[in-house]
């Protein structure tokens, strides 16, 4: 199954936000790849370009709700910072080469909330941009 492509029937209306959601979740399927080959270097690397990509997003993100002013911002910037703080804990794992089924169960606890971010977070302010005229 194509995870990227199954993306779509999640998809906000906003392409610029779509489009860092499938950059995102392409990082984290090179990340799962790593880690099943246990090449933690590599696997350190690419949450280094997670944790960047997902900043920028979260930044731009965060502008359009504020500039919207969608009263769910503050709840949504902090599933933002809870996701960062979690792949910064797997990326530190995955440096020192510690434990595997530790860095495995804290990536999985991590794609689970960057699906909980988007599916549920991002579906909730939707239908509100979209009211707004900003989404379609």
């Amino acid at each position: 199954m194509n995870e990227i492509a199954e993306f779509t029937k999640y998809e906000i209306g906003l392409a610029d936000i779509d489009n860092d959601h499938r950059k995102i979740i392409a990082i984290m399927l090179r990340v799962r790849n790593a880690l099943q080959k246990k090449n933690y270097k590599l696997c350190a690397a690419l949450l280094d370009e997670f944790v960047e990509e997902a900043e920028e997003h979260f930044l731009a993100e965060e502008k359009i709700l504020r500039h919207a002013r969608y009263p769910g911002l503050n709840k949504h910037i902090v599933y933002h910072q809870e996701l960062i703080w979690q792949a910064k804990s797997v990326q530190a794992l995955c440096e020192e080469a510690r434990g595997s089924a530790k860095i495995k169960r804290c990536f999985e606890s991590m794609c689970d909330f960057l699906t909980a971010d988007i599916v549920h977070g991002d579906l909730e302010f939707k239908e509100f941009l979209m009211e707004a005229g900003i989404a379609k």
